[in-house]
């Protein structure tokens, strides 16, 4: 959990709209989102956050989600 007590997601993608369908649901439903535009800010966000859950889209330019997950 979050340091605000909610779930915190982290949800990767590298197209905006893409995100968005993710994200606004989850925060809408009281969880603390964390958005990444690929995969290296994923990888930061999750280094600096105790995220419950990370969502990550496959194909992302420069560090895609395969690579993420292997880091």
């Amino acid at each position: 959990m979050s340091s605000t007590g909610k779930v915190c997601v982290v949800v990767a993608d590298d197209q905006d709209e893409e995100r968005a369908k993710v994200t606004l649901p989850l925060g809408a439903c009281g969880m603390h989102v964390l958005e990444a535009r690929d995969g290296a800010e994923a990888i930061a966000l999750v280094r600096n956050h105790e995220a419950d859950l990370v969502i990550l889209d496959a194909y992302m330019p420069g560090v895609n989600g395969f690579l993420a997950l292997k880091t």
